[in-house]
């Protein structure tokens, strides 16, 4: 149960962490004009950033798995509640490349965070 408690815990974090820097990007795109080209490459980064945030809260074992399933969720979580904040949620292909976007990242970042705090123990 206190794992479980852990991931949401993870979760709920990065999902504000997310929702605060993607309010603050958008105040910089209108404050300074900027092309539609940059939203794309800053909201990955802004996606990688979430799932860091989650999966160093929340994993502390078998990041490769647990990262990867951490990711997922965040990228469905995160997807849920912009599409509600936007107005609709819509269930796509792109979605399913996000999640596998997810999955990959949050492996990564699983792996690295856990080997981290192995070596700072």
């Amino acid at each position: 149960m206190k794992k479980l408690g852990m991931f949401l815990t993870g979760l709920v974090l990065s999902v504000a962490v997310t929702v605060v820097l993607v309010l603050a990007f958008a105040l910089i795109v209108k404050w300074f004009s900027l092309t539609s080209s940059v939203i794309a490459p800053v909201n990955r980064v802004l996606k990688v950033i979430g799932i860091l945030t989650a999966v160093i809260f929340s994993v502390r074992e078998k990041g490769l798995l647990k990262g990867g399933i951490t990711g997922a969720a965040y990228i469905f979580v995160t997807s849920l509640v912009f599409g509600a904040l936007s107005g609709g949620f819509n269930f796509e292909t792109s979605l399913l490349w996000e999640i596998v976007f997810g999955i990959i990242c949050g492996s990564i970042c699983g792996v690295i965070s856990t080997n981290l705090k192995r070596k700072g123990a």
